[in-house]
């Protein structure tokens, strides 16, 4: 089975009970319990992985500060010997605070805290076949210089035979790489992507324009994503599901571990409309979706297959099924019947 490492922003997860939808200033509201756990692409994913049965590790920065030093102790116990950890002494922990309401979509307030002094120039890529990096725009070395850090990332672990894979999240109005000319960016980073994953929000956020959540609007982002250079493209449009376009077969030859598939993978269209979720925790969904597609590319699925893979784990997420600990993957004809793909 390939190997795949993940890597780029970690940080503490804490979520509050919440039971009202709408808090306004002033007021004094009643909460349940609160959940504290590892959050980011890094623990997201490599969990999902990790419930898969994927051959995998996980590399991030963490502060010393009391925020740091919890993450630090929640990643160890997660992955163990599968982990490493850069300590970016003198700094604060990365921390982001989740506001979910029963029932309705999540909000996030976010501290980058350590992850703003992860380059990516100490990630080792010699002993894997897939390296994935999750959110750029929330590591501030690797938007800086129009991504510089994260082409020559990309570029050393494509040199060494790596498949690379990238995600992104949603960009706030105060956030200062709002400023940043992201349709330059992405044309220059999706250049060294193989596979990139991101949401319509992330990508309407990063480019300024309202886009709805429709499957042809993600349909339309996703060529776009494999027009400039990107071998995969998954875009997600929440509970409408999600959309996978594939390139030629010149761009996915380059590919080593989609050589041997590349008839069947190029230029291909795949719709993944999954049914109606009763939702419990939307969070993580889009990880969970990400390690789906990672897990079928990586292990040989059939395009449609790795792309109802990634549409199953992202309804499971929604569904609060993965909190539970590892499970045995679902067979194909179970995918199948459970997601529609077209």
């Amino acid at each position: 089975m390939p190997r795949i490492q993940v890597v780029g922003s970690a940080c503490l997860d804490i979520e509050p009970e919440l039971r009202e939808a709408i808090i306004t200033p002033g007021g004094l509201y009643e909460t349940g319990p609160l959940k504290v756990r590892c959050g980011g692409p890094v623990s997201n994913v490599g969990r999902v992985l990790d419930i898969m049965g994927a051959d995998f590790s996980v590399a991030a920065t963490v502060g010393t500060d009391v925020a740091g030093r919890i993450l630090r102790g929640l990643l160890t116990k997660l992955f163990g010997a599968r982990l490493k950890l850069l300590t970016a002494n003198g700094v604060s922990g990365a921390y982001t605070i989740i506001i979910q309401p029963d029932g309705v979509d999540r909000s996030y307030w976010h501290y980058p805290g350590a992850n703003e002094k992860f380059t990516g120039a100490d990630v080792d890529t010699s002993q894997t076949d897939l390296l994935h990096l999750g959110y750029p725009t929330l590591l501030p070395s690797l938007i800086a210089d129009g991504g510089a850090s994260l082409q020559k990332l990309f570029a050393r672990a494509q040199q060494q035979g790596v498949a690379t894979s990238l995600d992104l999240s949603y960009i706030s109005p105060q956030s200062a790489a709002r400023g940043l000319d992201w349709k330059e960016y992405l044309k220059r980073v999706c250049a060294v992507s193989d596979i990139v994953s991101p949401s319509i929000d992330d990508l309407a956020s990063a480019l300024g324009v309202a886009a709805e959540r429709t499957l042809e609007t993600a349909q339309d982002y996703a060529r776009w994503l494999v027009a400039i250079g990107a071998g995969i493209a998954m875009v997600t449009a929440g509970d409408q599901g999600l959309v996978v376009v594939t390139a030629g077969r010149d761009r996915l030859s380059r590919v080593p571990i989609l050589a041997p598939h590349t008839g069947a993978y190029a230029n291909r269209v795949v719709l993944v409309r999954p049914r109606k979720l009763a939702i419990s925790n939307t969070s993580c969904a889009g990880d969970a979706a990400t390690a789906g597609l990672l897990y079928g590319v990586s292990s040989g699925l059939e395009i449609s297959e790795s792309a109802a893979l990634a549409g199953q784990l992202g309804s499971l997420q929604i569904l609060g099924h993965l909190e539970s600990g590892p499970m045995q993957v679902v067979d194909r004809a179970a995918l199948i019947s459970e997601i529609f793909v077209e």
